[in-house]
């Protein structure tokens, strides 16, 4: 069985890892988002042509699409291995100030002292997440496993501002510009989802915003401005008692007529129908679709 993939009916899973369920050599491609916490012993893991030696207390973060190679392990490693649907993780993202990601991503593997407080934060995090795992279905299980992951991705983020050997990490000029994006967006994506709108913001021209961003993140500009609009409407239809027009006005729709059409276009559901589906696991089934 795949380490790095999920099922159809898994929005997350937690599994524990050995030398005896790894297969040294074997190169497979990550399906979602992971993270692996070492718990013991050593194992060198190879994402691309970048190898990675995790030890005791190290967290690795692995991204979609990553081609990942297992090339030593030692006899007593262990870990733990979360895996997120993709699209879980995007909304856990678009909830936290994008930029972020960009930061720890730029690091990718994270090692904590053992007795250290965030250390014990970040068992305890892992250990509930186990515990969500096992559970077959209920209410709120899906905000649960996105609050544990924003949890996780900010105590991270927060160990790279003290930790003065992360000072090494340093932005080109390209991705500075995107970190302004992420910031403008997070401030004004109720005001505009239209490139134009945040280039000139930012002094620059739509056509290098485009650039930035697929130099970033591989995506469109417009993309990236949909999917964090989608969630931020998808936050208040489910967190909110707001009217379905006063969300329509609140994001600066022309009318609720526009709005409806724009959420449907990419959840495939009305605002209506998606407020009305009751919990948030059954929103599952209503992936948002970028294909336009």
């Amino acid at each position: 069985m795949a380490l790095f993939n999920l099922t159809k009916e898994q929005l997350f899973n937690v599994t524990n890892l050995s030398p005896e369920s790894i297969t040294v050599g074997a190169v497979e491609r990550n399906m979602c988002f992971s993270v692996m916490y070492a718990t013991a012993g050593n194992a060198n893991l190879q994402i691309g042509c970048n190898s990675f030696l995790l030890t005791d207390n190290t967290i690795l973060l692995l991204f979609q699409n990553d081609l990942v190679k297992f090339a030593e392990v030692s006899d007593s490693f262990s870990a733990k291995l979360v895996l997120l649907r993709s699209m879980a993780f995007q909304e856990a993202f678009a909830r936290l100030e994008q930029y972020i990601i960009t930061i720890v991503s730029k690091e990718r593997i994270y090692t904590f002292n053992e007795n250290s407080s965030s250390n014990r934060f970040i068992n305890n995090l892992l250990d509930n997440l186990l515990i969500l795992s096992e559970k077959s279905s209920g209410d709120y299980v899906y905000d649960q496993v996105r609050c544990h992951v924003r949890s996780l991705l900010t105590c991270l983020f927060d160990n790279i501002e003290k930790n003065s050997e992360s000072a090494s990490i340093r932005f080109n000029r390209i991705e500075e510009h995107f970190c302004q994006f992420i910031k403008l967006l997070a401030e004004h994506c109720r005001q505009s989802r239209e490139v134009v709108y945040y280039a000139e913001l930012m002094n620059i021209t739509p056509k290098y915003l485009n650039y930035i961003c697929n130099y970033v993140a591989r995506i469109k500009c417009k993309a990236i401005i949909d999917r964090y609009a989608i969630s931020q409407i998808k936050n208040d239809l489910m967190m909110t008692d707001k009217t379905i027009q006063e969300i329509s006005y609140d994001f600066n729709f022309a009318n609720q007529s526009f709005f409806g059409s724009y959420f449907k276009k990419f959840m495939r559901v009305s605002p209506r129908a998606f407020r009305t589906l009751g919990t948030s696991d059954n929103h599952e089934k209503y992936q948002f679709d970028d294909k336009f």
